[in-house]
């Protein structure tokens, strides 16, 4: 079994309703293991709630493929932090 990939991307910031809520669309293209292409991308969420503590969520789909074997990969993920 393989697992990760190096990709490289553009980052879109679609909304901000500074300096509490910013909204980035991102659209990325790369290489997985087992000389696989990926392409994908999605949306990233950062949410300021108190001071510099931060939300952030991002939701994404990748689709990975070498030609005789398509997948695809949508993940989602939610992160606690410190920012600004």
């Amino acid at each position: 079994p393989s697992c990760g990939f190096v990709a490289g991307g553009v980052t879109y910031e679609a909304g901000a309703a500074r300096p509490l809520l910013v909204l980035d669309l991102f659209a990325e293209a790369g290489v997985a293991s087992g000389q696989r292409a990926v392409v994908g991308g999605g949306v990233h969420t950062v949410l300021f709630v108190i001071g510099p503590l931060a939300v952030a969520g991002e939701t994404g789909a990748h689709l990975f493929f070498d030609g005789l074997d398509t997948s695809l990969a949508i993940s989602g993920s939610l992160l606690v932090g410190v920012g600004r």
